[in-house]
């Protein structure tokens, strides 16, 4: 089944009992120096696998097994980041088919196993509405008003989607903070490629690129 062309936000619903999950993980990226590493309390109960990418191998956490990596752009952290982030494949143990990933600022309040029975489909990834604001174009206009990349590259990310047409900028915003994806889903590497494509050539603010890359690897 390819990956989803809506979006929506989920209803997390208890479970009394949890499949096993042998292929998947969870993970977060921290990369630079600019944040510590936040622990993870519900990772405690968790069977699977939970890995912190860092370009620090100094790094030691009680609720994360610390995996080192090189970083992609040596100096450019925050697009090294974004690369592991949305490439998961190319960073995570080639066994791993499904992934938790979840931004250093989030913080789990049920063990991911929970998480995977109430959301997760085969053959499909699992993304989530932006929870105040609701197109696209709105996300601009706030990453614009707060300067949180070089306006000129935003300006012509912006002119460039609305080139594009068919709606684009009036998709609704997905929070990327938190994703659920299945790397054996239809078009996901092609997905991946993509958005990191955008990611290295536009904003390094990457809920601007997502529902571009996720556009473009639709499949029949």
């Amino acid at each position: 089944m390819a990956l989803p062309s809506r979006w929506e936000n989920c209803i997390l619903e208890a479970t009394d009992t949890a499949p096993q999950w042998p292929r998947a993980c969870v993970y977060t990226v921290l990369t630079g120096d600019y944040e510590a590493l936040n622990e993870q309390p519900a990772l405690k109960a968790s069977r699977l696998p939970c890995y912190c990418l860092t370009d620090n191998p100094e790094l030691t956490s009680e609720s994360w097994e610390i995996r080192p990596f090189s970083p992609l752009l040596p100096f450019d952290p925050v697009r090294s980041q974004r690369d592991a982030k949305i490439q998961p494949r190319h960073y995570l143990p080639p066994d791993v088919d499904l992934s938790i990933y979840i931004d250093n600022s989030v913080i789990l309040k049920q063990p991911p196993e929970a998480l995977l029975s109430a959301m997760h489909r085969p053959g499909q990834s699992v993304f989530f509405a932006h929870s105040y604001r609701n197109t696209l174009s709105e996300e601009f206009l706030e990453v614009m008003r707060d300067g949180l990349d070089d306006s000129s590259r935003i300006f012509e990310q912006f002119n460039h989607y609305k080139a594009c047409g068919e709606g684009l900028l009036d998709d609704p915003v997905i929070w990327t903070g938190f994703m659920i994806r299945d790397h054996t889903a239809r078009g996901f590497d092609s997905f991946s490629r993509t958005w990191a494509a955008h990611v290295m050539r536009y904003a390094r603010r990457d809920q601007l690129s997502v529902n571009q890359a996720l556009r473009q690897s639709q499949t029949p």
